[in-house]
């Protein structure tokens, strides 16, 4: 829950409502990666959190990441998991009755 619903972030504006997580594109296949912030419509919350030439920085998100990180982490492993388990259980239906690819009943032996 946003702390902006909360009544606690009213100075930042609209701004604090923009900032969710993302996908997005990871380096190589066996990555996952996950971007945290404003979207393209709030650029300028950039500003407040690192600051620039003429403002100091305002740091709003850095804190709240390092309080919530172990809890992210343990959430994002928990829908990971869910993700493997169920994919499993997919593949093994499909060995059974036969309807599985022979690379990937290879992949499934190794």
């Amino acid at each position: 829950m946003k702390q902006r619903k909360s009544g606690e972030s009213l100075t930042m504006g609209p701004g604090a409502d923009s900032i969710a997580a993302r996908a997005v594109k990871s380096a190589t296949a066996n990555e996952a990666a996950v971007t945290v912030g404003p979207d393209a419509r709030h650029w300028y919350m950039k500003f407040l959190e690192f600051g620039s030439a003429r403002q100091a920085p305002e740091r709003f998100l850095t804190p709240a990441f390092e309080v919530n990180k172990e809890a992210a982490v343990q959430l994002a492993g928990a829908e990971l998991w869910k993700s493997i388990a169920a994919t499993a259980r997919r593949l093994a239906r499909q060995a059974e009755s036969g309807r599985i690819s022979p690379r990937v009943a290879e992949a499934l032996r190794s």
